[in-house]
């Protein structure tokens, strides 16, 4: 994958469905072996449990450093004592299996923190507490983070086909009591106060980058969250599909933010490739970034990236901070 990206043999959308085919498999792989470690060391497990992708995993957006972030929801069997208990070690096995370091280097870091009631509440809901948060605590950033949620994998293809519907009620659901067209947009603001780039190429971070796109889609999403979710968008590009479908984007935003998505991906694809957790910094390092783009200098993909964030910049106004009345 890295080398089809560096010789731009695949799209970087289509990179970051192959990155997140690679993690899905592994996770599929790792769950059962995190129960049946569970049943050698502690008990068997007898209820079933399922692993719900969020965040780039769940949209299928992943690039080479992305973390893992996950949810695991179980359905503990009629007498199963203890389950709380039993469900939080196949948990804390399954992410020490994700993020195990080879002689290769590390797997994955694995963040748990978009579950319910966040780093406080437990690594592991049973169905009827996931429902019953989504129903009336849940605050409109885990609406934002559930609506990339997919059934990644779980104990059984039944479980799945109960689990679904619980997903697609829990993120669909009305909740009159949250603004969120306010909240998101407050959110955002608090956000760039809060999280300031560390570099000018720190696509997602700065002003009119990735952030900015990932919000503008999500705030679509909400508006409509049923049929967005019926639609099966999950990732930033295919709500703005969608939300061009519903007369909710006009055709020259919609190509405008698809065209700064793929260009914001292939920046963070590249540079995650070339420079680890760094930026490039010296001209030589631009040289090879734009090389490894399909840009003929330095200079053209400079004032492209300045167009894009000009542009996106503009879109955020109307469709994040414009709407939140």
């Amino acid at each position: 994958i890295i080398t089809a990206i560096l010789t731009a043999r695949i799209t970087p959308i289509r990179a970051a469905e192959l990155l997140t085919e690679v993690a899905d498999s592994v996770v599929k792989a790792m769950l059962p072996v995190a129960i049946k470690e569970v049943a050698r060391i502690a008990e068997p497990v007898r209820g079933e449990v399922a692993v719900l992708g969020l965040g780039k995993m769940g949209g299928r957006e992943m690039r080479l450093l992305s973390d893992l972030d996950i949810m695991l929801i179980y359905r503990p069997a009629d007498g199963e004592e203890n389950a709380q208990r039993l469900y939080t070690k196949v948990t804390q096995r399954l992410v020490r299996a994700l993020s195990a370091v080879t002689e290769e280097g590390g797997l994955y870091d694995v963040d748990m923190a978009l579950r319910p009631s966040g780093r406080s509440g437990p690594v592991a809901v049973t169905v009827n507490a996931f429902a019953s948060y989504y129903a009336g605590k849940a605050w409109t950033w885990e609406y934002m983070a559930l609506s990339r949620a997919r059934i990644v994998a779980a104990s059984s293809k039944a479980f799945i086909t109960d689990l679904e519907p619980v997903v697609k009620s829990a993120l669909t659901a009305p909740r009159p009591d949250l603004n969120m067209p306010a909240h998101i947009g407050d959110m955002l603001r608090r956000t760039k106060a809060e999280k300031p780039p560390k570099n000018a190429w720190q696509v997602k971070s700065v002003d009119g980058g990735l952030r900015d796109i990932e919000f503008i889609a999500q705030s679509l999403f909400l508006t409509n969250r049923d049929a967005f979710y019926n639609a099966g968008c999950r990732s930033t590009v295919s709500m703005f599909d969608e939300a061009l479908r519903q007369g909710l984007l006009t055709v020259k935003d919609c190509e405008a933010l698809k065209d700064a998505a793929d260009f914001y991906h292939n920046v963070a694809q590249i540079v995650g490739v070339c420079f680890g957790t760094g930026y490039p910094e010296t001209t030589v390092d631009f040289e090879k970034l734009a090389d490894a783009m399909g840009f003929k200098s330095a200079q053209t993909l400079t004032s492209t990236y300045s167009a894009h964030r000009k542009k996106t910049a503009r879109l955020t106004d109307v469709y994040v901070f414009n709407r939140m009345g």
